[in-house]
């Protein structure tokens, strides 16, 4: 099982004021934001939380050699922007396979690196041991299994020190599958998704499921990533 600790937490006067640039940014993104009926609302080349244009989309994969992204796929952003930050890199093939499912030792990894609490060149190894001293997982997390949504969001709340409310209140909540959660975990999804990381899945009527339980994709690993060194930069 993989498992982490979150925190709930006074929030500080700076950490209001970084809080509200953050929530910024987001309200920007998710202007902009166009659904598609996946996890993630597509991305529009540029204006989402990179400035790449389609164009410079596809010089960035093509000189890294990616074969398998198009800059207009939802995930070509989050791509680029970890191809370029040096923290993923294609295959011998050429291929990213960001449909394929990620397992938590690529979230471990890319979330640890991103914080700069690994360097880009450790070894599985080492990026594991630094993620467990800096408190983000516990001893004995199988990094080989597929990560769950649940689990992702689990990893990026403590990646972020966020605090959050248990919700009780069915109206208070932005999925429909409410009942799918604990009340501690109804706060820290919303606040995820108040901050533009987790959009759900639309199922008509303006309506959202988050599916804590579905197995999450590379291509969505990667945009997760991506927002979150966004956020990180703006802070």
């Amino acid at each position: 099982m993989f498992m982490v600790h979150l925190c709930r937490q006074d929030i500080t006067g700076e950490e209001t004021d970084k809080m509200k640039k953050m929530i910024s940014l987001v309200l920007i993104a998710s202007i902009l934001l166009i659904s598609m009926g996946s996890v993630f609302a597509a991305t529009v080349p540029g204006m989402v939380y990179t400035d790449h244009t389609a164009q410079e989309m596809d010089a960035i994969l093509r000189n890294a050699g990616v074969k398998d992204v198009k800059p207009m796929d939802w995930y070509a952003q989050g791509t680029a922007s970890l191809l370029e930050a040096g923290l993923i890199a294609p295959d011998s093939n050429g291929n990213i396979n960001p449909l394929s499912t990620a397992t938590a030792g690529d979230a471990v990894s890319l979330i640890t690196k991103a914080l700069g609490i690994a360097n880009k060149t450790d070894t599985p190894s080492i990026v594991l041991q630094k993620a467990k001293d800096a408190g983000l997982i516990e001893a004995g997390v199988a990094t080989s299994t597929e990560m769950k949504r649940i689990d992702a969001a689990k990893l990026l709340a403590k990646a972020f020190n966020m605090s959050y409310i248990s919700v009780y209140n069915k109206r208070l909540f932005p999925f429909e599958d409410f009942y799918a959660f604990t009340p501690d975990e109804r706060g820290m999804v919303r606040a995820l998704n108040e901050r533009g990381l987790f959009l759900g899945y639309a199922i008509g009527g303006g309506k959202y499921e988050f599916r804590p339980n579905n197995i999450i994709t590379k291509g969505e690993l990667y945009t997760l990533i991506a927002r979150l060194i966004a956020f990180s930069l703006t802070a």
